[in-house]
């Protein structure tokens, strides 16, 4: 997972990483997008809400990682 803003970055990740269980809101347009500053692997959350425009191909490679659920 990346964001474009390395301060923006520094404190997601350091949320993250100080965090039991970790919910990440992006909506269909940001799923496999690449950014500047990568905050961290999708072995540090545990579900991902975004919205239902996000194409199956994408939703069955999430589905292996986290929980996920689309509104």
């Amino acid at each position: 997972m990346s964001v474009q803003n390395v301060q923006d970055g520094v404190t997601k990740g350091f949320l993250i990483n100080r965090s039991k269980w970790v919910c990440c809101m992006a909506d269909s347009t940001k799923v496999d997008k690449t950014f500047y500053y990568n905050i961290s692997d999708w072995d540090s959350i545990n579900v991902l809400v975004t919205d239902t425009a996000l194409s199956e191909m994408k939703a069955e490679k999430y589905k292996n990682k986290v929980e996920l659920i689309r509104v």
